[in-house]
Protein backbone atom coordinates (compact mmCIF):
# COMPACT_ATOMS: atom_id res chain seq x y z
CA UNK A 1 0.00 0.00 0.00
CA UNK A 2 2.70 2.19 1.02
CA UNK A 3 4.57 1.74 -2.33
CA UNK A 4 1.28 1.99 -4.04
CA UNK A 5 1.04 5.59 -2.44
CA UNK A 6 4.25 6.78 -3.62
CA UNK A 7 3.74 5.90 -7.37
CA UNK A 8 0.81 8.00 -7.07
CA UNK A 9 2.61 10.60 -5.81
CA UNK A 10 5.32 10.64 -8.69
CA UNK A 11 2.52 10.49 -11.20
CA UNK A 12 0.29 13.75 -9.80
CA UNK A 13 3.82 15.57 -9.17
CA UNK A 14 5.00 14.70 -12.76
CA UNK A 15 1.20 16.54 -13.87
CA UNK A 16 1.55 18.97 -11.91
CA UNK A 17 5.51 20.01 -14.05
CA UNK A 18 3.91 19.46 -16.97
CA UNK A 19 0.85 21.72 -16.84
CA UNK A 20 3.09 24.48 -15.29
CA UNK A 21 5.09 24.66 -18.85
CA UNK A 22 8.79 25.68 -18.99
CA UNK A 23 9.84 28.50 -17.16
CA UNK A 24 9.56 32.29 -18.56
CA UNK A 25 12.82 33.64 -20.23
CA UNK A 26 14.54 36.21 -18.23
CA UNK A 27 14.12 39.64 -19.79
CA UNK A 28 16.84 41.30 -21.96
CA UNK A 29 18.21 44.10 -20.26
CA UNK A 30 19.77 45.38 -23.76
CA UNK A 31 17.04 45.66 -25.64
CA UNK A 32 14.70 48.35 -23.91
CA UNK A 33 17.94 50.50 -24.09
CA UNK A 34 19.21 50.34 -27.76
CA UNK A 35 15.34 51.16 -27.99
CA UNK A 36 16.08 54.81 -26.50
CA UNK A 37 15.89 57.76 -29.00
CA UNK A 38 19.16 59.27 -26.75
CA UNK A 39 21.98 56.10 -27.49
CA UNK A 40 24.88 58.89 -25.83
CA UNK A 41 22.55 59.19 -22.96
CA UNK A 42 21.94 55.14 -22.41
CA UNK A 43 25.37 54.37 -24.08
CA UNK A 44 27.16 53.53 -20.40
CA UNK A 45 24.40 51.86 -19.13
CA UNK A 46 24.06 49.50 -22.48
CA UNK A 47 28.32 48.67 -22.03
CA UNK A 48 27.64 47.84 -18.69
CA UNK A 49 24.97 45.39 -19.68
CA UNK A 50 26.98 43.82 -22.62
CA UNK A 51 30.00 44.39 -19.94
CA UNK A 52 28.10 41.12 -17.34
CA UNK A 53 27.09 39.17 -20.19
CA UNK A 54 30.83 39.01 -21.29
CA UNK A 55 30.24 38.29 -24.85
CA UNK A 56 29.04 41.73 -26.46
CA UNK A 57 30.29 41.15 -30.31
CA UNK A 58 28.11 37.94 -30.17
CA UNK A 59 25.07 39.43 -27.83
CA UNK A 60 24.49 42.37 -30.32
CA UNK A 61 24.70 40.69 -33.78
CA UNK A 62 21.30 38.96 -32.58
CA UNK A 63 19.25 42.11 -32.75
CA UNK A 64 19.97 42.25 -36.71
CA UNK A 65 16.58 40.89 -36.80
CA UNK A 66 14.31 43.40 -34.81
CA UNK A 67 11.83 44.91 -36.23
CA UNK A 68 12.75 48.98 -35.04
CA UNK A 69 15.12 50.21 -37.08
CA UNK A 70 16.81 52.39 -33.95
CA UNK A 71 17.50 49.15 -32.19
CA UNK A 72 19.37 47.54 -35.38
CA UNK A 73 21.33 51.16 -35.50
CA UNK A 74 21.83 51.83 -31.93
CA UNK A 75 23.02 47.79 -31.80
CA UNK A 76 25.84 48.58 -34.59
CA UNK A 77 26.62 51.60 -32.86
CA UNK A 78 27.46 49.77 -29.67
CA UNK A 79 29.09 47.06 -31.20
CA UNK A 80 31.85 49.72 -32.19
CA UNK A 81 31.80 51.15 -28.59
CA UNK A 82 32.02 48.08 -27.16
CA UNK A 83 35.61 47.66 -29.25
CA UNK A 84 34.35 44.78 -31.78
CA UNK A 85 37.02 45.75 -34.47
CA UNK A 86 36.08 42.30 -36.93
CA UNK A 87 34.13 43.91 -39.91
CA UNK A 88 32.33 39.93 -39.94
CA UNK A 89 30.62 41.12 -36.31
CA UNK A 90 28.42 43.87 -38.58
CA UNK A 91 28.11 41.43 -41.73
CA UNK A 92 23.97 40.84 -41.07
CA UNK A 93 24.00 44.63 -40.75
CA UNK A 94 25.75 45.40 -43.78
CA UNK A 95 23.12 44.07 -45.99
CA UNK A 96 20.49 46.28 -43.56
CA UNK A 97 17.90 48.16 -46.35
CA UNK A 98 17.75 50.72 -43.42
CA UNK A 99 19.89 54.57 -44.41
CA UNK A 100 20.68 55.22 -40.57
CA UNK A 101 22.36 51.58 -39.99
CA UNK A 102 24.21 51.72 -43.01
CA UNK A 103 25.94 54.80 -42.31
CA UNK A 104 26.11 53.31 -38.45
CA UNK A 105 28.25 50.37 -39.75
CA UNK A 106 30.05 52.93 -42.35
CA UNK A 107 31.39 54.66 -38.99
CA UNK A 108 31.95 51.81 -37.06
CA UNK A 109 34.51 49.96 -40.02
CA UNK A 110 35.93 53.72 -40.08
CA UNK A 111 36.59 54.25 -36.27
CA UNK A 112 38.24 50.53 -36.00
CA UNK A 113 39.85 51.07 -39.58
CA UNK A 114 38.37 47.87 -40.71
CA UNK A 115 40.49 46.90 -43.55
CA UNK A 116 37.56 43.64 -44.10
CA UNK A 117 34.83 46.56 -44.80
CA UNK A 118 36.90 47.91 -47.80
CA UNK A 119 34.55 45.98 -50.64
CA UNK A 120 30.97 46.78 -48.43
CA UNK A 121 32.61 50.47 -48.56
CA UNK A 122 33.33 50.68 -52.36
CA UNK A 123 29.93 49.13 -52.93
CA UNK A 124 28.65 52.36 -51.03
CA UNK A 125 30.07 54.75 -52.53
CA UNK A 126 27.77 55.87 -54.94
CA UNK A 127 24.61 55.26 -52.11
CA UNK A 128 22.72 59.10 -53.00
CA UNK A 129 20.71 58.19 -49.89
CA UNK A 130 20.60 61.12 -47.69
CA UNK A 131 20.97 61.55 -43.67
CA UNK A 132 19.26 64.40 -42.21
CA UNK A 133 20.43 65.13 -38.56
CA UNK A 134 20.94 68.00 -36.01
CA UNK A 135 24.46 68.28 -36.64
CA UNK A 136 23.83 68.32 -40.61
CA UNK A 137 23.44 66.38 -43.87
CA UNK A 138 25.08 64.42 -46.20
CA UNK A 139 24.63 60.97 -48.09
CA UNK A 140 25.69 57.73 -47.65
CA UNK A 141 28.21 58.20 -50.29
CA UNK A 142 29.39 60.88 -48.65
CA UNK A 143 30.15 59.07 -45.21
CA UNK A 144 31.10 56.11 -47.68
CA UNK A 145 34.15 57.94 -49.45
CA UNK A 146 35.33 59.57 -46.15
CA UNK A 147 35.97 55.86 -44.74
CA UNK A 148 37.29 54.90 -47.41
CA UNK A 149 39.94 57.58 -47.78
CA UNK A 150 40.70 57.06 -43.65
CA UNK A 151 40.68 53.05 -44.10
CA UNK A 152 42.70 52.48 -47.22
CA UNK A 153 44.99 56.42 -46.74
CA UNK A 154 44.14 56.14 -50.94
CA UNK A 155 42.35 58.82 -53.18
CA UNK A 156 41.38 58.30 -56.27
CA UNK A 157 39.87 61.83 -57.77
CA UNK A 158 36.49 60.91 -56.46
CA UNK A 159 33.88 63.78 -56.78
CA UNK A 160 30.33 62.95 -55.66
CA UNK A 161 29.46 66.09 -57.15
CA UNK A 162 30.93 65.01 -60.84
CA UNK A 163 29.01 63.61 -64.45
CA UNK A 164 28.48 60.14 -63.61
CA UNK A 165 30.69 58.70 -65.92
CA UNK A 166 33.15 60.42 -64.14
CA UNK A 167 32.27 58.67 -60.70
CA UNK A 168 32.26 55.78 -62.04
CA UNK A 169 35.67 56.05 -63.43
CA UNK A 170 37.18 57.05 -60.00
CA UNK A 171 35.34 53.68 -58.61
CA UNK A 172 36.76 51.46 -61.07
CA UNK A 173 40.26 53.07 -60.01
CA UNK A 174 39.39 52.44 -56.56
CA UNK A 175 38.07 48.79 -57.42
CA UNK A 176 41.49 48.56 -59.14
CA UNK A 177 43.83 49.46 -56.64
CA UNK A 178 41.97 47.12 -54.08
CA UNK A 179 42.32 44.28 -56.18
CA UNK A 180 45.52 44.38 -56.26
CA UNK A 181 46.93 45.71 -52.77
CA UNK A 182 43.77 43.74 -50.48
CA UNK A 183 46.89 40.87 -49.34
CA UNK A 184 49.10 43.93 -48.59
CA UNK A 185 49.51 45.01 -44.53
CA UNK A 186 47.80 48.28 -43.88
CA UNK A 187 50.62 49.63 -42.67
CA UNK A 188 51.59 49.71 -46.62
CA UNK A 189 48.49 50.91 -47.58
CA UNK A 190 49.52 54.03 -45.05
CA UNK A 191 53.42 54.29 -46.86
CA UNK A 192 52.07 54.19 -50.49
CA UNK A 193 48.94 56.63 -48.99
CA UNK A 194 51.31 59.76 -48.26
CA UNK A 195 53.44 59.13 -51.34
CA UNK A 196 50.06 59.58 -53.16
CA UNK A 197 49.05 62.19 -51.58
CA UNK A 198 52.65 64.22 -52.15
CA UNK A 199 52.52 63.53 -55.66
CA UNK A 200 48.92 65.05 -55.80
CA UNK A 201 50.08 67.85 -53.54
CA UNK A 202 52.85 68.86 -55.92
CA UNK A 203 50.90 69.48 -58.31
CA UNK A 204 49.79 72.37 -60.83
CA UNK A 205 45.87 71.35 -60.61
CA UNK A 206 44.52 73.34 -57.59
CA UNK A 207 41.71 70.07 -56.86
CA UNK A 208 44.33 67.63 -57.29
CA UNK A 209 46.43 69.34 -54.72
CA UNK A 210 43.80 69.76 -52.35
CA UNK A 211 42.75 66.31 -52.38
CA UNK A 212 46.27 65.57 -51.31
CA UNK A 213 46.14 67.78 -48.53
CA UNK A 214 43.14 66.48 -47.40
CA UNK A 215 44.75 63.22 -47.45
CA UNK A 216 47.50 63.98 -45.32
CA UNK A 217 45.03 64.99 -42.83
CA UNK A 218 42.64 61.91 -43.05
CA UNK A 219 45.39 59.58 -43.02
CA UNK A 220 46.79 61.17 -39.44
CA UNK A 221 49.78 60.53 -37.53
CA UNK A 222 52.18 58.90 -39.92
CA UNK A 223 51.11 61.96 -42.16
CA UNK A 224 52.07 64.45 -39.95
CA UNK A 225 56.43 64.69 -41.45
CA UNK A 226 54.90 65.15 -45.00
CA UNK A 227 52.31 67.57 -43.66
CA UNK A 228 54.73 69.94 -42.09
CA UNK A 229 57.14 69.50 -44.52
CA UNK A 230 54.51 71.15 -47.39
CA UNK A 231 53.11 73.38 -45.23
CA UNK A 232 55.30 74.33 -42.81
CA UNK A 233 57.29 77.63 -42.92
CA UNK A 234 59.95 80.20 -40.61
CA UNK A 235 59.30 83.68 -39.61
CA UNK A 236 60.13 86.04 -42.46
CA UNK A 237 59.56 82.85 -45.33
CA UNK A 238 56.29 84.73 -46.13
CA UNK A 239 55.50 88.26 -46.45
CA UNK A 240 52.10 90.14 -46.56
CA UNK A 241 49.99 93.29 -46.82
CA UNK A 242 46.49 94.58 -47.15
CA UNK A 243 45.72 97.51 -49.51
CA UNK A 244 42.20 98.78 -50.13
CA UNK A 245 40.63 100.92 -52.29
CA UNK A 246 39.45 103.57 -52.04
CA UNK A 247 41.65 105.09 -49.03
CA UNK A 248 39.14 107.58 -47.15
CA UNK A 249 36.75 106.22 -44.77
CA UNK A 250 34.07 103.65 -46.20
CA UNK A 251 30.17 104.51 -44.99
CA UNK A 252 28.44 102.27 -43.30
CA UNK A 253 26.99 101.08 -46.79
CA UNK A 254 29.86 101.48 -48.65
CA UNK A 255 31.60 97.71 -49.88
CA UNK A 256 34.96 98.53 -50.29
CA UNK A 257 37.70 95.74 -52.49
CA UNK A 258 40.61 95.47 -50.40
CA UNK A 259 43.55 92.87 -51.63
CA UNK A 260 46.16 90.58 -49.20
CA UNK A 261 48.80 90.15 -50.74
CA UNK A 262 51.14 87.07 -49.77
CA UNK A 263 54.56 86.85 -51.04
CA UNK A 264 56.63 83.17 -50.64
CA UNK A 265 60.39 85.10 -50.83
CA UNK A 266 62.05 81.61 -50.52
CA UNK A 267 62.82 79.39 -52.74
CA UNK A 268 60.63 76.38 -51.38
CA UNK A 269 57.22 75.57 -53.07
CA UNK A 270 54.11 77.17 -51.29
CA UNK A 271 51.52 74.14 -50.70
CA UNK A 272 47.99 76.15 -50.65
CA UNK A 273 44.29 75.06 -51.77
CA UNK A 274 41.93 77.54 -51.69
CA UNK A 275 38.10 77.17 -50.88
CA UNK A 276 35.81 77.20 -54.37
CA UNK A 277 33.75 79.76 -52.37
CA UNK A 278 35.83 82.45 -52.66
CA UNK A 279 37.96 84.65 -51.95
CA UNK A 280 39.30 85.22 -54.88
CA UNK A 281 42.73 84.07 -55.49
CA UNK A 282 45.48 85.01 -58.30
CA UNK A 283 48.44 83.65 -58.25
CA UNK A 284 51.61 85.31 -60.40
CA UNK A 285 55.06 84.38 -60.46
CA UNK A 286 57.96 86.98 -60.15
CA UNK A 287 61.79 86.87 -59.68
Amino acid sequence: KMCLNSLVFAALSAVICLAAGPAPAAPDPVLPLLAEEDYAQVRPRILEALRQNGTPCRALGAYVSARDGRVREHAVRALADAGCADFAAYAGYAADGDAWVIDAVIRAAEFHRMTGAVPFLLARLLDARRILAEEGTWTIGDTAHHGLQVITCQSFHYDAGAAADDRRNALTRWRQWYLGHRDEPRDAWVKAGIERARDYAGRDYGPHRLEGLRLLTLIGEPALPALRDLLGRSAGDLRAELSCHPEEPPRPTDQVPCALVVRNVTARHLAFAPPPGGPEVRVTRSD
